[in-house]
């Protein structure tokens, strides 16, 4: 007898192949047959009616930042819900190992401030219990997870930990790059499935400092790239600032020669989906790496692009410091009518309504104030829409 029978569902196996119906067979946790209509016909201990229901292979999402959330939710909330069953993390060079005493408070807000994890939550969840990315995985397995899991190696955590406080800011010395080539070679050895760094304007430490893959020069980030070509079936990320703005041909060319010297896939996020042929622009990075013996992927987003945005605790009191900025009233303002952002109050105002007792408390409770435009005075002209962070 069967454990379970799936009778009348749609099938999509993931080879391309057109969908199908049929029944499926499970016996002892594992897949013993897909037949077409009526082909199992063995009884099941558990028989489900498949009708209007679809059974494919797990989802595996490439760009996740679950390294320190799996300790206190192994189930990688809510990325089962949508049919995930492999998430990738390590990704844009931020990772949890190497880590060790000296570099765990450092790690832990830098995760913080570049993802919006509640800094409180890593401290309470992480036990930061080990120094090598070896010690970091078999944590993780002893405590289990409920969805396969695979780790990059990150940039930022390997500068850190050959180059100290001098990792921010600081170009590495040759000595430093064939250190961090070392580090990077123990951590594919331990089962890392690659490589990522970040040059994004947009990632900063906990401190508001770049994060240290920022101050990488090509010959580091090409050194490090050779390192990973050296271990068979491991893959390249990489966030640039045109990833977001537009690629210059110099950064298409160090995609390209990244990918070529690892004589592995590179793939960036996120190519966005809007009108116009801008994202002819962007894929124009493939064909350069193809023409150059590379492969560089685009990951991109099923829907059009929103952006959202976290205004509490640090990143205010950095933008703040920077009194130039302003911050952009919420899309579709009648201000322009045209959806465009446009130029809003100055950004040390908006802080210090947001960092009031009552404007927190509206943020972070979903409570109505959180659907309020940032400045209340426009309550009736912007679009409400909840404050949530970048991801």
């Amino acid at each position: 007898m069967l454990d379970v029978k799936i009778e009348g569902v749609t099938i999509v196996d993931g080879t391309g192949a057109p969908a199908r119906r049929g029944d499926i067979a499970v016996n002892g946790g594992r897949i013993a047959a897909v037949t077409g209509p009526g082909g199992v016909g063995d009884d099941a201990a558990q028989l489900i009616d498949g009708a209007g229901l679809v059974a494919a292979p797990g989802f595996v999402d490439l760009h996740t930042h679950y390294d320190a959330q799996l300790f206190w939710d192994p189930a990688a909330s809510p990325s089962p819900l949508h049919g995930v069953t492999t998430v990738f993390g390590g990704n844009c060079g931020f990772g949890l190992a190497p880590a060790g005493d000296e570099h765990a408070d450092y790690l832990s807000r830098l995760m913080a401030r570049v993802e919006g994890i509640p800094l409180d939550a890593i401290r309470a969840g992480v036990p930061w219990d080990w120094d090598s990315f070896d010690g970091w995985l078999a944590r993780l397995e002893a405590g289990g997870t409920a969805v396969n899991a695979g780790f990059l190696a990150g940039h930022s955590a390997i500068r850190r930990a050959v180059m100290g406080d001098d990792a921010v800011g600081a170009e590495s010395t040759p000595a430093q790059i064939d250190a961090m080539a070392g580090v990077l070679r123990s951590m594919l050895a331990a089962g890392a499935i690659g490589f990522s760094t970040s040059r994004s304007h947009t990632h900063h430490d906990g401190d508001g400092n770049p994060v240290p893959s920022r101050a990488a020069s090509d010959d580091e980030l090409l050194a490090l790239c050779a390192v990973t070509g050296e271990f068979p079936g491991t893959q390249l990320e990489a966030i640039l600032p045109g990833c977001i703005g537009g690629f210059s041909d110099e950064e298409k060319r160090l995609l390209a020669a990244m990918s070529s010297v690892a004589r592995r896939p590179l793939n960036w996020n996120v190519l966005g989906v809007a009108g116009g042929d801008g994202h002819l622009h962007q894929l124009d990075a493939s064909d350069v790496a193809a023409a150059r013996g590379g492969r560089v992927v685009a990951l991109t987003l099923p829907q059009g692009m929103r952006i959202r945005v976290a205004r509490l605790g640090r990143d205010l009191r950095a933008a703040r410091r920077r009194p130039h900025r302003r911050v952009a009233r919420s899309r579709g303002s009648p201000a322009n009518g045209r959806g465009r952002a446009v130029p809003g109050r100055r950004f040390d105002r908006v802080a210090r309504e947001l960092e009031a007792p009552a404007g927190r408390r509206d943020v972070r409770a979903g409570e109505p104030g959180a659907r309020r435009s940032v400045d209340r005075r426009d309550r009736g002209r912007a679009r409400r829409r909840p404050v949530r962070r970048t991801l």
